[in-house]
């Protein structure tokens, strides 16, 4: 993978391809000293290991990053999972496909901040948690994230719900549970009450009757 390291003096590099090719080991951190204008950046059907090199976020000028079946197996160490938190800094991404490999984590909120992100496709790998429904997630269909079995979220058919776990959403529910068992308890009270007193006055006309 050292030829990334000499890449890094093509200051006018505007799209590299490594596909079908027998690479194998870690993407270095070098990748992040790509040219500044670099627009299209792919690698496909290669076996990279690893995690998503930070530095990935410095290509300020992606509008295409294409990181397919290339066996990326670990999730970045630390709290920010599969993906660094400098994809925030790819201000012109427009297409972002991971699909086919093995990251793991969550899907990071911050890539709803991408204004320019049209597409995105993480399927088949490992994630979990709450798709975010905000920027380009709020258009994604089911098939941008099949294979992931721990996903969860509420705007895309046939993803599970997630559960609740904000304490505050969890205390309005169980409001509105007691509100209702008060309300029902209250209508059920009535209507004994009431049949208790209609029963009441009926023997008492009976009684009457008889006198």
């Amino acid at each position: 993978m050292r030829f990334f390291n000499t890449l890094a003096d093509c200051r006018m590099l505007q799209y590299l391809e490594v596909g079908s090719n027998p690479l194998n080991g870690v993407l270095p951190n070098s990748i992040g000293n790509l040219s500044s204008t670099i627009e299209n950046f792919y690698i496909a059907d290669a076996h990279i290991s690893g995690f998503i090199p930070a530095s990935t976020g410095n290509m300020s000028s992606l509008t295409t990053l294409l990181f397919h079946e290339i066996n990326l197996t670990r999730s970045i160490p630390s709290e920010i999972g599969s993906f660094p938190l400098s994809f925030a800094n790819l201000i012109s991404l427009e297409f972002l496909d991971l699909s086919l490999n093995a990251l793991s984590g969550t899907t990071p909120k911050c890539l709803e901040k991408l204004s320019y992100l049209k597409a995105i496709d993480v399927s088949f790998n490992d994630l979990e948690g709450e798709i975010p429904s905000g920027g380009v997630f709020a258009n994604s269909t089911l098939q941008s994230f099949l294979g992931n079995k721990g996903l969860c979220g509420m705007h895309i058919l046939e993803v599970p719900a997630c559960p609740i776990t904000n304490p505050r959403k969890q205390s309005k529910f169980k409001k509105l549970v007691l509100k209702f068992c008060y309300s029902s308890g209250y209508f059920i009270l009535s209507d004994i009450l009431v049949g208790v007193s209609l029963d009441k006055e009926m023997k008492e006309e009976r009684k009457v009757q008889r006198c």
